[in-house]
């Protein structure tokens, strides 16, 4: 508590939020000019700070925000072409079970499954 003339005043309750110095913005600057496709969690763990404060670095403080790239239209017969293509894919594999897992592609016969 403070004592301002006749005023008596309490600090706010809570935590404040960290500031940011100037070495940890240079820091978490440098640590996306070298390495821009860096994840915010994993720049973070670098630079020893909460994904939050790295967050808010860098979108407010130094402005970097996302990119995104158009991507191309079809042009003439593109479309058309990609939808055949798709066809003899599907007759080759009609043939063939095909397994999916999380990270592999397998084909097997189906005269070999039990």
């Amino acid at each position: 508590m403070t004592r301002l003339g006749m005023l008596i005043t309490k600090k706010n309750p809570g935590r404040h939020a960290s500031q940011f110095s100037p070495r940890k913005l240079g820091a978490v600057e440098k640590t996306f000019t070298q390495n821009p496709l860096l994840t915010v969690r994993a720049a973070a763990n670098k630079l020893n700070l909460t994904p939050s404060t790295v967050s808010r670095m860098k979108v407010h403080k130094l402005r970097i925000t996302a990119r995104t790239k158009k991507c191309p239209k079809y042009i003439k017969d593109q479309e058309a072409r990609a939808i055949t293509e798709i066809r003899k894919i599907y007759r080759k594999i009609q043939k063939k079970v095909l397994i999916i897992d999380d990270e592999t592609y397998v084909i097997l016969d189906a005269s070999e499954q039990p």
